[in-house]
């Protein structure tokens, strides 16, 4: 008996496996997992920091707006 290979579809099987191994290797690195959500978080504090801006300036805007000057 004998077995034929298909050597194309072969080399396809190969390169998929290639290309899953890189895939996992490059994901696995945790060091810039740490530093990704170390950004993440300092993004996240700066736009809490500016809507409390925004939310003081709007205050302010809206008491000038009700403030009435003499004629």
């Amino acid at each position: 008996m004998k077995i034929k290979i298909d050597g194309q579809r072969h080399s396809g099987m190969s390169w998929r496996r290639s290309c899953l191994v890189a895939a996992v290797l490059a994901c696995s690195s945790g060091d810039e997992t740490e530093k990704a959500n170390k950004l993440g978080d300092e993004g996240n504090a700066a736009v809490t920091e500016g809507k409390k801006f925004f939310q003081d300036a709007e205050d302010k805007k809206q008491q000038m707006m009700q403030t009435r000057y003499p004629n």
